[in-house]
């Protein structure tokens, strides 16, 4: 095998404009798939984590009338499941009144909520610091409702004074917290709980995870809860990645095929100019499957050296429009592509070469 390597290289080298040809029109298609599809891609996924931010991966269950009685181990039982990002939990919306007031803020007291769990990064502690057992951090349009300075200070709960020591800003699904106060409740007296937030990691089936969650969750009567998803934002989802994914293959299609078509005729020309070379190798003995593999193999350390050239330009070229570069997966699928057209262009004029008759090739006039 290291003899026909040799053979191959030496013959790559012998003739340049083939070789050259060949490794200019792989590294072409590299750098156009990287610098068009390349950016398309980027593009169809900020769109797809601009929807993945109004909740596509966010899985909600509900006890409504607080009938289901869902134990509060639940944030450590779906917590480890597999799939899940992240899960707290909340419970009953009590009144949340400024301690010196006996009255309502404007008639429209503020909601406080018990909180098991850790909150997670779309929910953002802006100053202040997190909640140990008995106090509370509060959103930001609760904080301002609530007059807090510093972020810190009080908040009358079931007539009892909890600390604010904290304020928080929500993000994306969960932005209706701002206006919520979250109390760190005491392990002693574990909280009814009446939401569970979960959400799910990245490229994983929302749709199965929630149907584990429905069937694990630990509570009394699991048919009084309901698990919901955000099946608008999720269909939105699925409408645009097909939009543009298709768009984005199209796209590449054509530039692979041109590169087939490309790769084929410069291949074709390669193999006429050498026929008497086939022609005694087939004369002294050489089979007509290693011809093949000879072509083949000069085809692929052609294109290998242009994939490579090719795919660092296109990098460098994706950068400079967009800003970013390609992720290291669709990088090594385009280089793998472009090497799989310059064998199936490469075949054709391969096979041909080895069915010649070399005697009829060598014959002298």
């Amino acid at each position: 095998m290291s003899g026909i390597l040799r053979e191959c290289w030496a013959a790559v080298r012998a003739r340049p404009v083939s070789s050259v040809t060949t490794a200019l029109v792989i590294g072409l298609v590299c750098l156009v798939t990287l610098a068009t599809t390349g950016r398309a891609a980027a593009i169809e996924q900020r769109v797809l984590d601009s929807v993945d931010s109004i909740g596509t991966a966010l899985i909600t269950v509900t006890d409504s009338n607080g009938s289901a009685g869902i134990h509060p181990s639940v944030v450590e039982v779906i917590g480890d499941l597999d799939g899940v990002d992240w899960a707290f939990a909340l419970g009953p919306a009590d009144d949340a009144l400024p301690p010196d007031l006996t009255a309502s803020l404007d008639g429209e007291p503020l909601t406080a909520r018990s909180l098991l769990g850790e909150l997670p990064g779309e929910v953002l502690l802006t100053a202040g610091r997190s909640a140990r057992t008995g106090e509370a951090v509060a959103g930001r349009g609760a904080a301002r409702s609530l007059g807090l300075v510093d972020a810190v200070g009080g908040v009358s709960v079931r007539g009892q004074p909890v600390a604010v020591v904290g304020t928080f800003t929500a993000t994306g699904p969960l932005d209706a917290l701002d206006s919520t106060v979250l109390i760190r409740d005491d392990d002693s007296a574990p909280p009814i709980v009446r939401y569970v937030y979960v959400r799910a990691e990245v490229g994983y089936d929302v749709a199965a995870l929630a149907e584990v969650i429905q069937a694990i969750l630990p509570a009394e009567a699991p048919s009084a809860v309901t698990v919901e998803l955000a099946q608008g934002a999720i269909d939105l989802r699925e409408v645009l990645a097909g939009s543009l994914g298709e768009s984005s293959r199209q796209l590449m299609l054509m530039v692979l095929g041109i590169g087939l078509l490309l790769v084929a005729i410069t291949m074709t020309g390669a193999v006429n100019a050498r026929r008497r070379d086939f022609g005694r190798q087939r004369a002294i003995g050489a089979t007509r499957s290693a011809i093949v593999a000879m072509v083949l193999i000069q085809s692929l350390m052609s294109g290998a050296i242009g994939a490579v050239v090719g795919s660092a330009a296109g990098v460098a070229v994706m950068w400079g429009i967009a800003g970013a570069a390609p992720s290291l997966t669709f990088t090594l699928s385009v280089v793998l592509l472009s090497l799989l057209v310059t064998i199936v262009g490469a075949a054709p004029p391969a096979i041909a070469a080895s069915r010649r008759d070399p005697v009829s090739i060598l014959r002298v006039p």
